[in-house]
């Protein structure tokens, strides 16, 4: 749902833009989350800016933090209603 939210919110990839988009689309399971945090999972080293490696690696994981899961990842590969993402 968040690389969905970066295209459509365009190459910049704004992080505040992109909490706002996914807010629209689920504002319970995105209620709380920060521009802030979505900033820190962009690297913006190159010309464009993009998911940074780590970022990546975790969705690539399921981002499964361990413990008890009481809450929907965020960082998930897709959602179940929408068909995967595929990497160009």
């Amino acid at each position: 749902m968040i690389s969905r939210a970066a295209i459509v919110v365009g190459p910049k990839m704004s992080p505040v833009a992109i909490v706002k988009e996914l807010q629209k689309k689920d504002g319970l399971l995105f209620a709380k989350l920060a521009s802030q945090t979505v900033g820190a999972w962009i690297d913006r080293t190159g010309e464009v800016p993009r998911w940074s490696d780590r970022t990546l690696e975790r969705v690539a994981q399921g981002n499964h933090p361990g413990g008890l899961k009481t809450r929907v990842g965020v960082l998930v590969s897709h959602s179940p209603e929408l068909p995967p993402l595929v990497s160009s």
